[in-house]
Protein backbone atom coordinates (compact mmCIF):
# COMPACT_ATOMS: atom_id res chain seq x y z
CA UNK A 1 0.00 0.00 0.00
CA UNK A 2 1.35 3.25 -0.78
CA UNK A 3 0.73 6.23 0.55
CA UNK A 4 -2.16 8.40 -1.49
CA UNK A 5 -5.67 9.19 -1.51
CA UNK A 6 -8.23 5.96 -1.59
CA UNK A 7 -11.71 5.46 -2.23
CA UNK A 8 -13.18 2.56 -0.60
CA UNK A 9 -16.43 1.07 -1.16
CA UNK A 10 -18.16 -0.87 1.58
CA UNK A 11 -20.73 -2.98 1.98
CA UNK A 12 -22.68 -4.96 4.61
CA UNK A 13 -26.08 -6.53 4.45
CA UNK A 14 -26.92 -5.36 1.14
CA UNK A 15 -26.22 -1.52 2.20
CA UNK A 16 -23.58 -0.06 0.04
CA UNK A 17 -21.53 3.35 1.12
CA UNK A 18 -18.20 4.84 0.07
CA UNK A 19 -15.60 7.21 1.64
CA UNK A 20 -12.69 8.97 0.64
CA UNK A 21 -9.63 8.41 2.56
CA UNK A 22 -6.04 9.60 3.04
CA UNK A 23 -3.56 7.19 3.98
CA UNK A 24 0.28 8.24 5.22
CA UNK A 25 2.90 7.28 7.59
CA UNK A 26 0.40 4.59 9.05
CA UNK A 27 -2.48 7.31 9.95
CA UNK A 28 -5.31 7.65 7.86
CA UNK A 29 -8.08 10.39 7.74
CA UNK A 30 -11.43 11.14 5.75
CA UNK A 31 -14.99 11.35 5.63
CA UNK A 32 -18.08 9.91 4.13
CA UNK A 33 -21.53 11.35 3.88
CA UNK A 34 -22.18 11.28 7.72
CA UNK A 35 -19.37 10.78 9.57
CA UNK A 36 -15.28 11.85 10.11
CA UNK A 37 -12.67 8.94 9.89
CA UNK A 38 -9.73 8.92 12.02
CA UNK A 39 -7.32 5.98 12.27
CA UNK A 40 -3.78 4.27 12.50
CA UNK A 41 -3.36 1.11 9.96
CA UNK A 42 0.08 -1.08 9.79
CA UNK A 43 1.36 -3.45 6.74
CA UNK A 44 3.28 -6.53 7.30
CA UNK A 45 4.05 -7.59 3.82
CA UNK A 46 0.38 -7.49 1.89
CA UNK A 47 -1.65 -8.01 5.47
CA UNK A 48 -3.15 -5.21 6.40
CA UNK A 49 -4.83 -4.26 9.97
CA UNK A 50 -6.32 -0.62 11.05
CA UNK A 51 -8.45 0.68 13.74
CA UNK A 52 -10.96 3.31 12.77
CA UNK A 53 -12.69 5.68 14.55
CA UNK A 54 -15.67 7.69 13.10
CA UNK A 55 -17.50 10.47 14.73
CA UNK A 56 -20.43 11.81 12.79
CA UNK A 57 -20.62 15.16 11.37
CA UNK A 58 -24.32 15.34 9.63
CA UNK A 59 -27.57 13.82 10.19
CA UNK A 60 -29.45 13.02 6.69
CA UNK A 61 -32.74 11.52 6.60
CA UNK A 62 -32.09 10.54 2.73
CA UNK A 63 -29.34 8.29 3.97
CA UNK A 64 -29.27 4.76 5.72
CA UNK A 65 -26.50 4.48 7.64
CA UNK A 66 -24.81 0.53 8.33
CA UNK A 67 -23.93 1.69 11.79
CA UNK A 68 -26.44 4.39 13.04
CA UNK A 69 -24.20 5.90 15.45
CA UNK A 70 -22.89 9.44 16.37
CA UNK A 71 -19.17 7.36 17.36
CA UNK A 72 -17.78 4.32 15.77
CA UNK A 73 -15.56 2.27 16.22
CA UNK A 74 -14.13 -0.28 13.47
CA UNK A 75 -11.19 -3.21 13.77
CA UNK A 76 -10.41 -4.11 9.94
CA UNK A 77 -7.72 -6.55 8.30
CA UNK A 78 -7.39 -8.09 4.83
CA UNK A 79 -4.89 -7.88 1.90
CA UNK A 80 -3.45 -4.99 0.44
CA UNK A 81 -1.08 -4.30 -2.80
CA UNK A 82 0.27 -1.32 -3.92
CA UNK A 83 -2.49 0.92 -4.85
CA UNK A 84 -5.32 -1.52 -3.97
CA UNK A 85 -6.80 -3.66 -1.31
CA UNK A 86 -9.60 -5.42 -0.29
CA UNK A 87 -10.64 -5.90 3.95
CA UNK A 88 -13.01 -7.24 6.14
CA UNK A 89 -14.47 -5.16 9.11
CA UNK A 90 -16.39 -5.43 12.74
CA UNK A 91 -17.80 -2.48 14.64
CA UNK A 92 -17.05 -2.51 17.99
CA UNK A 93 -20.41 -3.49 20.12
CA UNK A 94 -22.07 -4.27 16.99
CA UNK A 95 -21.90 -8.20 16.61
CA UNK A 96 -24.51 -7.62 13.97
CA UNK A 97 -22.64 -5.71 11.24
CA UNK A 98 -20.10 -6.80 9.19
CA UNK A 99 -18.60 -5.36 6.52
CA UNK A 100 -16.68 -6.41 3.62
CA UNK A 101 -14.62 -3.89 1.34
CA UNK A 102 -12.31 -2.52 -1.11
CA UNK A 103 -10.10 0.22 -1.79
CA UNK A 104 -8.26 2.08 -4.58
CA UNK A 105 -5.34 4.08 -5.00
CA UNK A 106 -6.38 7.33 -6.81
CA UNK A 107 -3.89 9.83 -6.58
CA UNK A 108 -0.69 11.09 -4.03
CA UNK A 109 -0.95 13.53 -1.34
Amino acid sequence: MRDGIYKVLFESHGRKGFNIVAASDGVITGCDQTHFTTGTYEIDGNRLKANLHMTRHSKRADFIEIADQDEIDIKMSGICSLGFGQFDARVAGRSDIDVTATFQWVCDL
